[in-house]
């Protein structure tokens, strides 16, 4: 399995094909976001790299953090006249 996790993540980074989680090797099809500083906490200070929500909420979860994760629908509001990306 880890050979496998490690062919797959190799691919996504060096060919334009689909991401993968560097845990698992699953793809992610899920697009979600984290702060530089918190993605370092949980990555071993690297900012690269991949993680699908379940291994990076696992990965908090060996270091004794609890995530709660919420959705959020970000959409422009040029056509209101505000400026920017704004997140409800």
């Amino acid at each position: 399995m880890h050979l496998l996790v490690l062919l797959k993540t190799f691919l996504a980074r060096h060919m334009v094909i689909a991401e993968f989680c560097d845990d698992c090797g699953r793809r992610v099809r899920l697009v979600w976001h984290a702060a530089d500083e918190v993605f370092q906490l949980f990555n071993n200070g690297d900012s690269g790299g991949c993680l699908c929500p379940r291994c990076f909420t696992r990965r908090a979860k060996r270091q004794g953090c609890f995530l709660m994760w919420r959705p959020e629908i970000e959409y422009e509001r040029k056509a209101q006249g505000e400026e920017g990306k704004n997140a409800y």
